[in-house]
C-alpha cells in the first residue's frame, strides 16, 4: 500500500516500513549486507489493521524517528487500528501510549504527509481520509525544547 524509509535506528543504513493487508504490516531493518529484517513484532510497530499510510518523523525533535500509520479497520479482524503514533524509546522498540494526542482519529484514511505547518520547528501530520471526510492536521505539541 505504502512505503516510508528513514534511518530509524541512526545506524548509517536506511530501513523501510511497508504497509500492507490484513497480512500486516512490516518494518525491515537493514542487515548492511544486501538484506532486510522483518522486525514489526519485536519492535512494537504490528499493526493489526489495514495499512495505507506511513511516514516516518522526528516527533520531538530527539533525534529519534518515530512512525504514524493510517489505515482502516479489517472487518474480519478482532483487535483493530484506524491510526498509530508509535513513539521511538529506544535504538529498535516503539510504544503506542494512550495519551499521545491522537484520540479522536477515528477516521478511516489512506495517505499522511509530514510538514511543519506552523513554523515552529516541530513536524505536523496531514492526513487524506476516505469517504469525503476532511482532511486532519495533527498539530505537534511536543513540549521539548529541541527544536
Amino acid at each position: 500500500m505504502s512505503t516510508t524509509i528513514g534511518d530509524f535506528n541512526n545506524d548509517g543504513w536506511f530501513d523501510i516500513y511497508v504497509t500492507n493487508t490484513p497480512s500486516g504490516n512490516v518494518l525491515l531493518k537493514n542487515t548492511q549486507n544486501g538484506t532486510f529484517t522483518d522486525i514489526a513484532d519485536g519492535s512494537g510497530t504490528a499493526f493489526t489493521s489495514v495499512g495505507w499510510g506511513a511516514a516516518f518523523l522526528d516527533a520531538e525533535n530527539d533525534m529519534n524517528l518515530d512512525l504514524y500509520v493510517s489505515g482502516e479497520l479489517n472487518i474480519q479482524g478482532l483487535s483493530q487500528l484506524l491510526a498509530a503514533f508509535y513513539e521511538q524509546v529506544s535504538n529498535e522498540t516503539f510504544l503506542m501510549s494512550s495519551d499521545n494526542g491522537f484520540l479522536n482519529d477515528a477516521y478511516k484514511s489512506y495517505s499522511n504527509a509530514i510538514g511543519d505547518t506552523d513554523n515552529d520547528g516541530y513536524p505536523e501530520i496531514v492526513v487524506n481520509n476516505s469517504n469525503n471526510e476532511s482532511l486532519s492536521l495533527w498539530k505537534n505539541n511536543s513540549n521539548t525544547t529541541n527544536n
